[in-house]
Order: C-alpha cells, then structure tokens, then sequence
C-alpha cells in the first residue's frame, strides 16, 4: 500500500544553522526576551550533557522548569539523546515538597536539574530522611546561589549523590561548570568551575580586554551553545553579540552575559555579580548579592531577597525580604543588629519584610519584580 499523503515526512530541509526553537526570559525585570536557538546550538549542548553525565536509557530525569526555560533542553532533549526517562512532575506535585519527594523515591529519579530553592524547599520540607532516595545519582543546580547551610544539608540527605553547579543562562545555554567534591565541604561560595568543551569564557573589561587572573571583569562567553540572536531585536544583538579580533581578518563573536566574574588560582571561575545587581546607596556602591549572603548566614532566615527602591532624595533606599524557619520569628530590630556586625552601614537594608513565601519565575528563582510590589503595596497598606 502506498503511504497517505499525511503520512508522508514534509519536505523540508535544514542545515544545522537553521532556526530550531525560540526560547523565552520570564519578563520578571522586563519585557521578555525571545531567544532563538538553532540545530546546532541545541544538539551541541544535548551532546555535551549526554556525555558529561554519563546519561544512559537507564536513566530517569525530571521536568521541574517550564518547557519555555532552558533546564527543558536538558530535561527533554538530553533524556532523548540517551534514550532516557523524563518524570513529568505536575504542578500538584510541585506544590507540596513532601509529595515531590514521594514521587521522586516512586520514580526511582537518578538525575535532577533545577535552581537551587526546589531544592531548599525539598531539604527543609520533603521528610527527605524517610524516603529512599538511593537512585539519585547526580543533582545539578543553577541561576542563582545555593546558600552554604542549606548544600551542605542536603548533601547530607543525599549522600549517594554527585552535586555540580553549573552556569549558563538562556542564551548561551551551560557554559561552564563544577563538580562540588565528592567529599568534604568546599567552603565558602562555589566556584561556576570552567568552560565547558563547547565554550570559551573571557573575563575582559570595557574594551574586551582581558583582566588579570584574580580582577574583576564582565564575562563573555562564545561557542557551538550560544543562540544565534534574539528574535526581532537587531539593536539588543548589537549590543550583547560583540566581535573581537581573531587574526587574519577575522572576529570571534562574544555573548556579553552581563555578568561580572573572576579567574581564581586554580583557573575555576568565580561568579561575582550581575552587573545590573551593583546598585549605588548614598554614593556607595552595594553589591545586592552581598547583602542577601548576609541575611542567609543568620540562623532563621531561610531565603532572603534584596531589591531596592527610589528613596525620593535622588537616591535609593534598600529593601529586603525574608522566609524564615522559625515558629516565632525574630523581630526585625534583632536581625538588625545581626547584620550590622556583618554589613557595613551603607548596606544595611532600611527595611526587612518577612514573608511566608517568595513569588517565583517559571524556572523557580525569585521574581524580584512581584516581591518588590507585593511588599511595597504591604508597606502602604500598613501605613495606612
């Protein structure tokens, strides 16, 4: 019998340069970004992910982002290239850290990749010591930092589990990464490790020079990962995708990912800021990641947030939020005075608003965006 002309495969060709995917930001700081990835960008870092996990069709992974993030490209699309298993975790799951974790010991997971509050929320919450959670075999996270008290815990309720930080946003896909030891503590902030195979990293300055070992600069980043643009947006590509001079004539061409970092002794990179997260207070500059470590280091404070607001002098005021642990909370003046033996004044938050919960973006980190409104508009209303 001859094939039914629906049946038949369409009759399109594409090269790997062709446009496979449009990706999406969540919009939380902005309107978002449409980021589009082609066959190769896409397989090149399948390829990679595949191999640098060992995944196998004995493997069984997870879908905690949405299908829209890039944690799906790795959660789907390097599943497939293994012949894997992808746990579809519904939103019903997600919600309740106890019936995840259930899920995950029916499931028999052995891969996990999410940000690294799933798995705050899954240490604190998910009765982790009364599952058997055996097949869990490598856990990685990235997006935002891991606070040290919360890794070391769940490391410790994962014990047969490989961690790995890894670092790439959207656009480039991973870039970089690191493997945590597989035992002993690594101390202080995790290193975002090394290029991966598919990249090249540059720590430069303003004129794509590059920085000392140990110096700050922006980090730039190119390879067979990177997309090819963002959709419809020419003046955005120009900025974020820079040429550098190769030789002979020719560029190399750069993602300017934004973010600030450092090349440690060792040749691990160490990620210092978004540069759109160094905000000036009183003609001092304060870097907001910093402040949030502080607020993560006290006992009580489970997730902290930092943001910041006009304070009507030309200035900026810092606001902060906070989930903590505790059935009695501490008062506000007593995590006060915790901070300003850690922070220097110019950095102490004006404010600290304690909240049952932080809105998330689809990926799981915190959408600054909603906290900052959610909170103002509390702010108001008590004021009222």
């Amino acid at each position: 019998m001859g094939m039914k002309q629906q049946d038949m495969l369409p009759d399109v060709r594409v090269v790997e340069l062709d446009p496979a995917y449009i990706l999406h930001t969540s919009g939380s700081t902005g309107l978002p970004k449409l980021i589009l990835h082609t066959h190769r960008s896409a397989m090149s870092f399948v390829d990679w992910a595949a191999s640098e996990y060992a995944l196998t069709s004995a493997d069984r992974l997870t879908n905690h982002s949405s299908h829209h993030t890039c944690f799906a490209t790795f959660d789907y699309y390097a599943a497939a290239r293994a012949g894997a298993t992808t746990v579809i975790l519904t939103p019903a799951v997600l919600m309740m850290p106890g019936s995840l974790s259930a899920l995950l010991e029916r499931e028999r997971v052995s891969v996990w990749y999410s940000v690294p509050a799933a798995l705050v929320q899954l240490s604190l919450r998910g009765d982790l010591e009364t599952r058997d959670l055996r097949s869990i075999r490598w856990v990685l996270f990235a997006g935002e930092t891991f606070p040290g008290k919360h890794l070391r815990r769940i490391r410790q309720q994962l014990p047969g589990a490989r961690f790995s930080h890894v670092y790439g946003s959207t656009e480039v896909n991973v870039c970089t990464c690191y493997h945590l030891p597989e035992t002993g503590d690594p101390g202080g902030p995790l290193p975002i490790g090394k290029a991966c195979s598919t990249a090249r990293t540059l720590v430069a300055d303003a004129e794509l020079q590059p920085v000392p070992a140990g110096e700050v600069g922006e980090l730039f980043v190119r390879g067979s990962t990177v997309m090819s643009g963002y959709w419809g947006d020419p003046e955005r590509n120009r900025e974020v995708l820079v040429r550098r001079p190769a030789g002979g004539g020719l560029d190399e061409v750069y993602f300017k990912t934004g973010d600030r970092a450092r090349v440690l002794a060792d040749g691990n990179l160490a990620f210092v800021a978004r540069a759109d997260r160094q905000v000036k207070v009183r003609g001092h500059r304060v870097e907001l990641e910093e402040v949030e470590a502080a607020l993560l280091s006290l006992a009580s404070v489970e997730e902290a947030a930092v943001f910041t607001v006009p304070d009507g002098e030309g200035s900026s005021a810092l606001r902060a939020a906070v989930v903590v642990g505790a059935v009695t909370p501490p008062a506000e003046r007593e995590m006060m005075a915790d901070l300003r033996r850690i922070l220097p004044p110019y950095a102490l938050p004006a404010e600290i608003a304690f909240v049952d919960a932080m809105p998330r973006t689809p990926t799981g980190k915190v959408d600054v965006r909603a906290l900052a409104g959610d909170v103002m508009e509390r702010t108001a209303h008590d004021g009222e």
